[in-house]
């Protein structure tokens, strides 16, 4: 009987540590570009950018409105979490200039969402992994690009908008 109570207790115990485990980062706001923090490398990075993130437990959409040389984009990224990867149909994946994402898929590794994009840049198909990091207060999230080599080709850092 004590023994039964004891693990009992155990299993008690360390449910609040499991449940907090299993939460993810909340990424839902609004969320303007800070240039000046980010570094694109030998990328050409947008001159501005502003990215409306809705969060709703495994799906998430984003909606991007940034300039790019000179010229404004607007685009919007829907996915889920679960890793399941989402194909867009040949000659309907979303033109990004200069890429074209032909296929997306994402999936939680601790608290970083990781952000897979299938895209093809100047004829030739590639793998774009994004890893967005919210910072401890909340309030910038980086979101780290890798092409290939472990290092980050470029680092866009977000501040969040007020009131979000």
């Amino acid at each position: 009987m004590k023994m039964k109570m004891l693990v009992s207790l155990l299993i008690l115990l360390s449910l609040p540590q499991k449940m907090h485990a299993q939460q993810r980062p909340n990424l839902n706001g609004t969320w303007r570009l800070n240039v000046a923090l980010s570094d694109y490398g030998d990328l050409q990075g947008p001159s501005s950018r502003t990215d409306i993130i809705e969060q709703h437990e495994n799906a998430i959409t984003e909606s991007v409105k940034d300039i790019q040389k000179h010229q404004a984009q607007r685009y919007v990224l829907h996915f889920s979490t679960d890793g399941k990867e989402t194909i867009f149909a040949h000659g309907t994946g979303i033109h990004v200039a200069p890429v074209t994402i032909q296929s997306i898929s994402a999936n939680w590794q601790g608290d970083t969402l990781i952000l897979k994009e299938a895209i093809t840049y100047d004829e030739s198909d590639l793998l774009a992994t994004y890893r967005y990091t919210l910072s401890p207060d909340k309030q910038k999230l980086k979101i780290n690009l890798i092409l290939g080599a472990p290092k980050p080709a470029a680092t866009f850092i977000f501040d969040r908008v007020k009131g979000q």
